[in-house]
């Protein structure tokens, strides 16, 4: 085998040293770019947090109820309607009427409300 030549050797050693020196470069850009999507996850991390307060905060003020909830509470309303209802009169005659005359009463005042808003 033949040694390689100086000016084959110096050629080879600068291809080597360019090519670490590229590598080194990728490695800080990669270094770089992972911190840079660390910050973003992060960021991301606590908006999402902050999204879901604010929506546990909006159902908590709002209480959301699925369609049996709505259901069950509005009997639970009615039932305790009709017993104070009969406590107060003996008996249930009359409490249709009274009920319908609650309901009229407030879609007035809706419907008021709604033609004199508040300035």
């Amino acid at each position: 085998m033949v040694p390689p030549r100086k000016d084959e050797v110096d050629i080879d050693t600068e291809h080597r040293v360019d090519d670490l020196a590229k590598l080194k470069a990728m490695e800080v850009s990669l270094k770089d770019k992972c911190a840079e999507l660390d910050k973003e996850k992060e960021e991301l991390t606590h908006a999402k947090d902050a999204h879901e307060k604010n929506v546990n905060l909006f159902n908590q003020k709002y209480v959301i109820l699925d369609a049996s909830d709505a259901f069950n509470k509005m009997v639970t309303l009615v039932n305790e309607i009709y017993t104070m209802y009969v406590a107060q009169h003996g008996d249930d005659e009359g409490l249709y009427a009274s009920i319908k005359l609650l309901l009229d009463a407030r879609s007035n005042f809706i419907r008021r409300k709604e033609d004199f808003p508040a300035s």
